[in-house]
This record gives C-alpha cells, sequence and structure tokens, in this order.
C-alpha cells in the first residue's frame, strides 16, 4: 500500500484526546501522562512517532526540526517481538 494522498484528513488532537499545544507558532498533541495506545495501519506514522518519543529528553541540535519534541525523562519504551505478550510486568 501507498500512502494517501488524495481524501487525506488532517490530524485534530481533540478528536484523540491529547492536549493542543502551541510552541513558537507550532501547534501538536500533548500526551498526558500515563499509558498511551498508539495504533494505524501501514504508513501512518506509528514508529515515527515513537522514535522521536524515546529521544525527545534528550538536547538536540536548534533548526533540525525536533527540538519541538520533548518527553518526560522519566518515559520508558516496553517492546516485545511480534506476537509475544507483556503481561505482569512491574
Amino acid at each position: 500500500d501507498r500512502p494517501m494522498v488524495d481524501g487525506a484528513v488532517a490530524f485534530d488532537s481533540k478528536k484523540c484526546g491529547g492536549l493542543r499545544v502551541e510552541l513558537n507558532g507550532v501547534t501538536g498533541l500533548g500526551l498526558p501522562l500515563g499509558l498511551s495506545l498508539i495504533c494505524g495501519g501501514g504508513f501512518h506514522g506509528k514508529s515515527t512517532l515513537l522514535q522521536a518519543l524515546q529521544v525527545g529528553c534528550f538536547d538536540k541540535v536548534p533548526g533540525d526540526g525536533r527540538e519541538l519534541c520533548v518527553s518526560d525523562p522519566n518515559c520508558v519504551k516496553v517492546r516485545a517481538e511480534d506476537g509475544r505478550s507483556v503481561q505482569s510486568v512491574d
């Protein structure tokens, strides 16, 4: 499948339960503390979003486009192999 060109719908943070954040003229999504589920079809940006979140607690070069993606310094990444369950984890 190829990414959708015609009929694409603009992202709206209000519809997904996120917080609308404005910084330096850029509007984006703020995720509340806690567990967030990220799902969607192929080529929808799930991996790109997760990669941005996992490095969001580190400093970035100003002007390279990543400086507006920030994460709580205590955030963690939990990953399992495809088809493998993650449960009863402390």
